[in-house]
């Protein structure tokens, strides 16, 4: 979709230096709904258009301007952490700076928030971990009822839900693998058949190609009508 110009306004060259002086990128700013694009920004500074050099010239910085740290916000962000919400969700609160700003906060490692930033991120990690278990056995969306022959409701398997669910399960044991090798490096490795070493593409490309014969076999079907078991694991999907 084309975007829209925006002309030149104080109201929006406010906003933008105000952005920037959070700590958030020229072209984050510039993805938000009703901001022109970070070229037509960049003429303004040039032209000087209503005097905006100046403005943009204090609030930009080469590598972005830093927020000031702030106790309250790093207890925030730490907070968000621990219940395993990721960074840029927490960054897209109100008041709360760029997701850039928190990791220059945790490399700097201000007032010791380096340390408190990686606890959290781990302790994070253990709640996804257990979202794989939720996943894995929340079977509410799994069949679908079907008007079959004789205009009766039959169940019948689902087979994009079950998909997607593999996909959130295997894209997190990834993840687990990557960020803690050695807690769910090898298990992962050897129990859900990834491998810490292989991309996210790879992987994403092994679902495909485990769960792509549901789509021509039939096999979903087969299973519901017979009431049998799953294809892949030979466990009830229920």
């Amino acid at each position: 979709m084309q975007r829209l110009y925006v002309p030149y306004s104080d109201a929006v060259a406010a906003r933008i230096c105000e952005e920037l002086d959070r700590g958030r990128t020229l072209q984050e700013i510039c993805r938000s709904e009703g901001m022109p694009a970070s070229a037509t920004v960049q003429r303004w500074a040039r032209e000087n258009i209503g005097g905006f050099r100046d403005r943009y010239r204090k609030s930009a910085h080469p590598i972005g301007r830093q927020s000031e740290y702030s106790r309250a916000i790093a207890d925030r962000v730490c907070d968000g952490l621990y219940e395993g919400r990721t960074l840029r969700d927490i960054c897209a609160g109100e008041g709360m700076p760029a997701a850039a700003t928190i990791l220059n906060w945790m490399k700097a490692d201000l007032d010791g928030f380096g340390a408190r930033y990686r606890e959290a991120r781990d302790a994070g990690y253990m709640l996804i971990a257990d979202d794989i278990l939720d996943i894995a056995d929340d079977g509410r969306n799994d069949w679908v009822a079907r008007r079959g022959a004789g205009g009766k409701d039959m169940p019948v398997l689902d087979r994009e839900a079950v998909r997607r669910s593999r996909l959130r399960v295997m894209a997190r044991c990834w993840l687990l693998s990557r960020m803690l090798p050695r807690m769910f490096g090898h298990r992962v490795s050897h129990e859900a058949s990834v491998d810490p070493n292989q991309s996210l593409r790879e992987v994403m490309r092994q679902i495909d190609g485990r769960t792509s014969h549901w789509n021509s076999s039939g096999a979903g079907e087969a299973s519901a009508k017979e009431g049998a078991c799953c294809p892949h694991c030979g466990g009830k999907l229920s």
